[in-house]
């Protein structure tokens, strides 16, 4: 039995739809009795808006770069808040008033903070605001700071990172600092995945594009797509064209 954590945006998920080549392999490659799972920095608000429209089945889903994390039906295995003195230092940091927007997850459920310039990451998704009161006291798993571009994404997401230091993480991808409690991560949340159900996959191979898929493209046996920047193919053992040539290359 085999294991494929798969990144949703950018790697299964691209130009807004999921094709169909992709998904047949996919259905293809759980035929044999293998395991797919999608690991995004998403909550579950955005994915499964896409999944609804574009279908594609998986065993597990590890959501929020690993704070949330799904089985195969939907239910949630685990889930990691942050600590209230985290939250708070967090959301009384000055990058979020740098920032476009601030979104947080609780749970199932996404927001994004009063005051927020335009749309949270593009046009098109209508979601509920929070005041900053009410969010200091919500226990969220995942606070994103969303920002014009990748490069002001990168310097201010960066320094955020040195000023939290040990006390959370910070994973940077598209235009979007993606902040989450110490110890979370998609390789961590894959591992915890194995775990909890009880599999045994003779291998662990991991498919990404970006700056939150590196730490799972080096633990695992990872490839990356060949459009990635030259640090997220340099973290992978090899490219790939699509989904779909990855996994019909394993099962060969």
């Amino acid at each position: 039995m085999l294991l494929v954590a798969c990144d949703f945006d950018g790697t299964l998920y691209r130009q807004g739809t999921i094709a169909e080549s992709d998904r047949d392999a996919v259905s293809r490659f759980r035929e044999r009795g293998n395991l797919f799972g999608i690991v995004t920095g998403r909550g579950s608000t955005t994915l499964f808006r896409e999944l609804g429209k574009h279908p594609v089945p998986f065993d597990f889903c590890v959501l929020n770069n690993g704070a949330l994390v799904l089985d195969g039906e939907g239910h949630e295995l685990c889930r990691t808040p942050f600590p209230d003195g985290v939250r708070r230092q967090i959301l009384k940091d000055g990058s979020i008033q740098e920032a476009s927007h601030c979104a947080l997850f609780d749970g199932r459920d996404m927001y994004v903070l009063e005051g927020g310039d335009g749309y949270w990451v593009k046009p098109g998704y209508a979601l509920p605001e929070l005041s900053l009161v009410r969010a200091l006291s919500l226990p969220v798993q995942q606070i994103s700071l969303s920002y014009p571009d990748r490069e002001t994404a990168r310097i201010l997401g960066g320094k955020l990172a040195s000023r939290l230091g040990s006390t959370a993480r910070v994973f940077l991808s598209l235009a979007l600092a993606d902040i989450v409690p110490a110890g979370v991560s998609k390789t961590a949340g894959v591992l915890g995945t194995v775990r909890q159900m009880g599999w045994h996959p003779e291998r662990i191979i991991a498919a990404g594009d970006d700056g939150n898929d590196v730490d799972m493209l080096r633990n695992f046996e990872g490839y990356a797509m060949e459009g990635a920047d030259a640090a997220v193919r340099d973290a992978a053992r090899a490219s790939m064209a699509s989904v779909q040539d990855l996994l019909d290359g394993i099962l060969e």
